[in-house]
């Protein structure tokens, strides 16, 4: 008794997905609206990928038999609904491609779906040369069916490894690729506890393309405001600076991890390339770096053999640490006070699962940094930033972020201006693309007196994360301490622009207008960061108030930051600066006495 044909589950093309149970379109698994017709015509291209469906055929198959007036009509309405859902053109298709006078062809690759392993088998391109009749009549031979199976057997195990290559448009070598954005993939598993994987994995693919010095990978911090957008490609392009993009899902289901990934060109929305991997999630650093060695080798640049080590295939990870590991970075970045300390309890888990793993101490070290001067004292958590960046380095002295994070430490806690310098310097020997790395630099190149080629360098910085608020405050300190107060007010000006309530942004705003003397300004400034201040006012806003005349608020504001138990901590430098401004000489020299015992950063 022969076996049935598998049932077909959903068929999957780039980020869209339609389920044929359901008869569900969907993108980055978000449902889709799209009308009853256009959708049969979509199936019907679907089942056959890169063969020429004739509007015969189509009419025939979907349309009733006595439709001859409407049918021209509706079926280009049906397709002109097709392209617009799935952001497709006739001229420049990605997806349905239109052959005049004869019919479409869907040119992007479909890959099936069964419903008892999720597993996609890729549904190979046929020859559009090729006659319908020569098709069916070699399928007769018996040594043609022969080799057919074993060609679909290899194909088969090929995909179980976890590689399914495919790709995209035309054989025409793409635009010169110089700087590339990865943007958040989506999660597939409809498990929003999931979130933090798919945010992890961007992470990591961006840190290791990051790693070549012939591209400019644009920073985690700024493409994750991209997340669910639906703004167009080409407006994203320009926004980053982005020659190309990277769009992709992930989906974890079980002990199986799959990714898909596709490069987009910036400039005219044209798909390049697109990718699927999968492999079980012991070997998830395996297939990062295999990732990451595509999409290099597809936007043709070149690796040196030292990036080439770095991206070679990773070893076997324990889910539970990584896991671990990535919840924390989850919860970091989201930049709270009480939301840093659960991260570093995730941090402090991975490390337990595996005390090998140099990442999960670099960022236990930023964690613990990046709780002052505010609500924790230097010495309460630096040393144990530092600790915990010595080991990272001492695991291995090949990460990148290890140095970062240790060359904070030495500019911030142990004033080592050579070993900061040294630490960022191998930091960005490792990875060119690293923002932090160079935020960090420039504050070190400021901080020791060399203003121009801090702004050189935080420049760079911004170029890699140009619409992040992340490194505000760095950047804001260099243009200060270089007494480019105008550049200041016109960084902070382009912050508030991305978010109107970025608090740190008009208190940096506030304090650059008080500087340039336009106290007015200065005051509306500092008004609307104390208004979106979820905590006390920002020690720059009471500055600026000082500075522009309010003493008397500004003493006030001063006086609601003296609790009586001491808590939260109170940074010397900054006290300092706002008595020196009120012209309290004495109590200011009091307070950097403070903030030079407690290492104030």
């Amino acid at each position: 008794m022969e076996n049935s044909a598998p049932v077909v589950k959903a068929l999957r093309f780039g980020l869209f997905e339609v389920d044929l149970q359901t008869a569900e379109l969907r993108k980055s698994g978000i449902k889709v609206k799209l009308q009853e017709q256009p959708f049969q015509v979509l199936i019907a291209l679907l089942q056959k990928p890169g063969e020429v469906i004739t509007r015969e055929e189509l009419r025939l198959k979907l349309w009733d038999a006595k439709t001859f007036v409407d049918f021209e009509h509706s079926l280009s309405t049906a397709i002109n609904k097709i392209r617009e859902v799935l952001g497709d053109s006739a001229e420049n298709p990605r997806f349905v491609e239109t052959l005049p006078r004869r019919g479409y062809r869907f040119i992007a690759p479909v890959a099936s779906i069964q419903p008892d392993n999720e597993r996609p088998a890729i549904i190979r391109h046929s020859d559009p040369v090729e006659s319908s009749n020569r098709a069916s009549s070699i399928w007769h031979r018996p040594w043609i069916r022969v080799v057919a199976g074993v060609a679909a057997a290899f194909a088969i195990a090929l995909i179980a490894w976890g590689v399914g290559r495919r790709w995209v448009g035309t054989r025409e070598s793409h635009p010169s690729i110089r700087s590339l954005a990865v943007l958040p993939l989506a999660n597939l598993s409809k498990d929003p506890e999931q979130e933090f994987f798919a945010d992890g994995m961007t992470d990591e693919l961006i840190t290791n393309l990051a790693k070549s010095s012939g591209l400019r990978v644009i920073s985690r911090t700024s493409v994750m405001r991209y997340r669910n957008t639906q703004k167009p490609v080409t407006e994203i392009g320009k926004e980053l600076g982005a020659d190309a993009l990277i769009e992709g899902t992930v989906l974890r289901s079980g002990n199986s991890v799959r990714i898909t990934v596709q490069l987009i060109d910036a400039s005219t929305d044209r798909h390049l390339w697109a990718e699927e991997y999968q492999r079980d999630v012991h070997d998830v650093l395996a297939l990062q770096a295999d990732v990451a060695k595509a999409i290099s080798v597809a936007v043709q640049v070149k690796l040196t053999p030292q990036q080439q080590l770095q991206l070679a295939s990773g070893h076997q990870v324990d889910p539970e640490s990584h896991d671990a590991y990535l919840r924390g970075l989850y919860f970091l970045r989201q930049g709270e006070p009480e939301l840093t300390e659960k991260a570093m309890r995730y941090f402090e888990q991975a490390i337990v699962r595996n005390p090998s793993d140099p990442l999960a101490y670099a960022a236990l070290s930023d964690a613990y940094a990046s709780l002052t001067p505010q609500p924790r004292a230097p010495l309460d958590v630096l040393p144990k930033a530092k600790a915990a960046a010595v080991k990272a380095v001492e695991l291995d002295d090949t990460v990148a972020e290890a140095h970062a994070s240790l060359a904070y430490i030495k500019l911030w806690f142990d004033w080592d201006w050579p070993g900061a310098q040294h630490e960022y310097q191998r930091a960005l020997e490792l990875n060119p693309n690293l923002s932090k790395a160079h935020t960090g630099y420039a504050v070190y190149l400021g901080t020791t007196g060399q203003a121009r080629a801090a702004i050189e360098e935080a420049e760079r910085a911004r170029q890699l994360d140009p619409v992040s608020l992340s490194s505000l405050d760095s950047e804001a300190s260099v243009f200060i301490n270089a007494r480019r107060y105008a550049e200041e007010v016109e960084l902070c000006r382009r912050n508030i622009e991305l978010e109107p309530t970025a608090e740190r942004a008009y208190a940096w705003l506030a304090v650059g207008e008080t500087l340039l003397g336009h106290n007015e300004d200065a005051v509306t400034a500092a008004d609307r960061s104390v208004q979106s201040s979820r905590a006390r006012a920002p020690y720059e806003s009471v500055y600026a108030y000082a500075m522009a005349g309010q003493k008397e608020k500004a003493r006030k504001m001063l006086a609601s930051f003296l609790g009586p138990d001491g808590k939260p901590y109170l940074c010397g430098y900054n006290m300092s600066v706002i008595s020196l401004a009120l012209g309290d000489k004495d109590r200011a020299m009091d307070w950097l006495e403070k903030g030079y015992r407690d290492h104030s950063t």
